[in-house]
């Protein structure tokens, strides 16, 4: 009997030695992915303007823009682009002024995109912008860190 309870110790610490060397390599792992995935941050004044970036897959591109919807002007995406190369995840607008617009894209696979943002009232459809913004975004597959 002494010699199964013997066992069943040795066995179980065992069990519990893998456990926690496996929960090592889980909690590394998650630092490593965490930390392959980086954010760039790109900032517009109310004119707008013209910005290029290169970044990885995986990686994440925040655009924000200034502007006053209170005014009924607003920024919009009005390019069109690949969405297997970059996807949309969020869009908002911060409430204090000056308000910022943000877009925050995912970047999926290799490729090249021209974005293009304009500023103006939704409703003015054959008005020209009052401001554009250009960002040329490079995505490509090599590791950002």
């Amino acid at each position: 009997i002494q010699r199964t309870i013997l066992q069943r110790r040795v066995h179980g610490e065992a069990n519990a030695f893998a456990i926690r060397e496996k929960m090592k390599l889980l909690l590394l792992l998650a630092i490593v992915v965490s930390a392959a995935a980086i954010e760039h941050p790109v900032h517009y004044p109310m004119d707008g303007g013209k910005n290029s970036l290169t970044a990885s897959i995986g990686d994440v591109v925040t655009v924000t823009l200034q502007g006053i919807p209170s005014t009924g002007f607003g920024w919009a995406l009005v390019s069109i682009y690949d969405e297997s190369v970059l996807q949309l995840v969020r869009q908002d607008i911060t409430d204090e002024p000056p308000n910022n617009f943000t877009f925050q894209f995912s970047c999926q696979k290799e490729g090249l995109i021209a974005m293009e943002f304009h500023y103006r009232k939704s409703w003015e459809k054959d008005v020209p912008p009052a401001h554009i913004a250009h960002l040329d975004l490079r995505v490509d597959s090599t590791t950002s860190f």
